[in-house]
C-alpha cells in the first residue's frame, strides 16, 4: 500500500509507527527487507518499516492477488508480549468490518516463527498528502473545501463504526488516512488502538514499543497528554479529529510549538481561534463543529464519533446541528437551501402571513421586526450570489483554457451547476422582496422597491451573459408589462430604457441562434 512520499515529518508520532500502507519504497531503507515465504504468500519489497515491524509488498499464491504483509522485526520475536499486542493489532483490525478499515486476510507465522498478518493493498496518497497540496486560495475555495469535508465525514463514519465495536484507534491523524485512487477512504494504523471493554486505563501497556509515549504530538487530547497510562475513551478519538477538522478548514493546525513538550502545552493550555475567524468561507456551523469536537473538557465534546459524524452529515443537508443554537434565520436560510426550487414560492407563503398578522393587528414594532429578519435574509442571499459570480467568473475562465476532455466535462457540469444555483437564488431574493411588498402595499418600502429594482437588472444581466435569451426575455417582457401597467415597482424613463434595450439584446440573440439552425 504504497503513499507518494513521506508526509509526517511535522507530526512524529510519538513511538513507533505501525502503518498498514507503509511508506513508498523511496522512502524505505536501502534493499528488500528479507524475510522467508511462507506457504501462501511470496513476499517481495519492503514497503516500510517501524519499530517494531516491517511491512512488504506480497503476492497471495492461492488467490492470486497483490497483498501488503506485516511482520514483526526478527530480533522483537522472543518477547511474548509483544507478540501478544502485534497479533492483538491484527485481531482488531480484522474484526473492523468496515469500508474505510482495511481488510485483514490472513495471519500466521513465517518460517524463522516470525508472526505476519496479510492484508488489502491499497494505492493512493494520504490526507496529510492532499492538504499540503492545497495553496492557500484552494483552502478558501468553497468547492474544494467540500470535498475535503466529505473526505473527513467518510473518516467519521470509520471510527464511528470502530467505536461501536467498542475500540478506538488513539492515533488518528492526516497522515493516518488514505485516500485511493478511486477515491475510497481509509483510517490506518491501528497499532494503538484499544478494546474499551477488555482493556483497562490503569493497566494498559503501550501497544508498540515499550516505554514511549502513545500518540502524536498536536493531536493527543488533553487527557491522553496528561497521563500516559489513561488513554481515556471515545472521545479522545473526537479530539483527535477535531485537529484534523481544523487543519482542513484553515490550513494550519490548531496547537503549535517547538518540540513535542511545547505542543503538549499548547494542547492542554491554548484555546485556538475558532476556524471561521481564520477562514471566512468557513460557515458558523461548521465553525462550532469543530471547536466544539476541540474541548478541553471531555463532557463537553461529542460523545463519540457517531455523533460528530451526523452533525457533518447535518452541515452537508443544511440542517440545524447540534454543536450551535440556531437562530431564525439559520432556520430560514437552511430551509431555502435544502428546497431551492420551492424557495421561490415561500415568498407567496409569507406574503400570506405578513397579510394574515394585519389582520389581528401586528403593533408597528413587531411589524418593523419581521421586515428587518426579512431584509437581513436577502443581504445574505444577496452575498451567496456574489460569492456564486465570482465561482463562475473563475470556473469560466478555467473552461476556456482547459484542453483535456475530460477537465472540459467536468467544468462545463460545474459551470452549469453554479448557474442554475445563482438563477435560483435570484428567485429566492425575488421571492422575499415580493413578500415585504405585499406587506407594505399600500405604503411600499422603499428599500425593498430599490432591491427589487436592483436584483431585476442583475438577473437579466446573467441571463444574457449566459446567452439564455429565451428566459432572458420572457423576464424582460413581463418587466416591462408591470412598468407600463402599474408600475408598481417605480422604474424610472432611465430604467424603462435599460429593459427595451435589454429586450433588444435578447431578441438579436434569439434570431442569430435560429439562422445558425437553419
Amino acid at each position: 500500500m504504497t503513499k507518494s512520499g513521506s508526509d509526517d515529518a511535522d507530526e512524529p508520532t510519538v513511538r513507533m509507527p505501525s502503518t498498514p500502507r507503509g511508506e513508498s519504497a523511496d522512502d524505505a531503507p536501502d534493499g528488500e527487507a528479507t524475510l522467508a515465504d511462507s506457504d501462501r504468500f511470496k513476499l517481495g519489497s519492503e514497503l516500510g518499516r517501524g519499530g517494531m515491524a516491517i511491512v512488504v509488498n506480497a503476492r497471495d499464491t492461492r488467490l492470486d492477488r497483490a497483498v501488503a504483509v506485516k511482520t514483526m522485526k526478527r530480533e522483537l520475536c522472543d518477547d511474548p508480549t509483544l507478540r501478544g499486542r502485534f497479533l492483538d493489532e491484527a485481531r482488531i483490525q480484522a474484526g473492523l468490518a468496515h469500508p474505510g478499515v482495511v481488510a485483514v486476510y490472513d495471519v500466521g507465522t513465517l518460517d524463522p516463527g516470525q508472526p505476519f498478518y496479510a492484508m488489502e493493498k491499497v494505492s493512493g496518497r494520504t490526507l496529510r498528502q492532499l492538504m499540503n497540496a492545497r495553496s492557500a486560495d484552494e483552502v478558501r475555495d468553497r468547492h474544494d473545501l467540500l470535498h475535503f469535508i466529505d473526505i473527513f465525514e467518510r473518516v467519521c463514519q470509520a471510527v464511528a463504526y470502530a467505536h461501536s465495536r467498542q475500540t478506538i484507534h488513539r492515533d488518528l491523524k492526516p497522515g493516518n488516512v488514505m485516500v485511493d485512487e478511486h477515491g475510497a477512504v481509509f483510517v490506518m494504523d491501528w497499532g494503538l488502538a484499544k478494546r474499551i471493554s477488555t482493556e483497562t486505563a490503569g493497566t494498559e501497556e503501550p501497544r508498540t514499543q515499550v516505554g514511549e509515549v502513545m500518540g502524536t504530538p498536536g493531536f493527543m487530547s488533553p487527557e491522553q497528554t496528561r497521563s500516559l497510562a489513561d488513554a481515556g475513551d471515545c472521545q479522545t478519538d473526537v479530539f483527535a479529529l477535531g485537529v484534523m477538522l481544523y487543519g482542513i478548514l484553515t490550513g494550519n493546525s490548531p496547537f503549535k510549538g517547538d518540540g513535542a513538550r511545547a505542543v503538549h502545552k499548547e494542547v492542554l493550555y491554548h484555546q485556538p481561534d475558532p476556524p471561521r475567524s481564520l477562514n471566512p468561507r468557513v460557515s458558523r456551523d461548521l465553525s462550532a463543529i469543530c471547536m466544539r469536537a476541540l474541548e478541553k473538557d471531555p463532557r463537553r465534546r461529542y460523545a463519540d464519533a457517531g455523533e460528530l459524524a451526523e452533525d457533518v452529515r447535518r452541515f452537508r443537508e443544511f440542517l440545524p446541528v447540534s454543536a450551535i443554537r440556531p437562530r431564525l434565520i439559520d432556520h430560514a436560510m437552511s430551509w431555502m437551501q435544502r428546497h431551492r426550487i420551492l424557495a421561490a414560492a415561500a415568498g407567496a407563503v409569507l406574503v400570506t402571513l405578513l397579510v394574515l398578522s394585519g389582520v389581528v393587528g401586528f403593533r408597528e414594532y413587531e411589524q418593523r421586526q419581521l421586515l428587518d429578519a426579512a431584509f437581513e435574509i436577502v443581504e445574505r442571499s444577496r452575498d451567496e450570489v456574489a460569492e456564486l459570480e465570482a465561482e463562475l467568473v473563475d470556473v469560466r475562465e478555467r473552461l476556456r483554457s482547459a484542453h483535456d476532455p475530460l477537465e472540459r466535462e467536468r467544468l462545463e457540469l460545474v459551470y452549469h451547476d453554479l448557474g442554475a444555483r445563482l438563477q435560483v437564488k435570484h428567485w429566492e431574493i425575488r421571492g422575499v422582496l415580493t413578500a415585504i411588498i405585499g406587506r407594505t402595499f399600500f405604503s411600499p418600502d422603499p428599500r425593498a422597491l430599490e432591491l427589487v429594482r436592483r436584483q431585476t437588472f442583475e438577473l437579466i444581466d446573467a441571463l444574457l451573459e449566459d446567452e439564455n435569451y429565451l428566459t432572458a426575455r420572457a423576464f424582460v417582457l413581463s418587466a416591462i408589462a408591470r412598468a407600463e401597467a402599474d408600475n408598481v415597482m417605480r422604474f424610472s424613463p432611465e430604467e424603462l430604457r435599460r429593459l427595451h434595450d435589454a429586450l433588444l439584446t435578447a431578441e438579436s440573440g434569439i434570431r442569430e441562434r435560429e439562422e445558425s439552425l437553419r
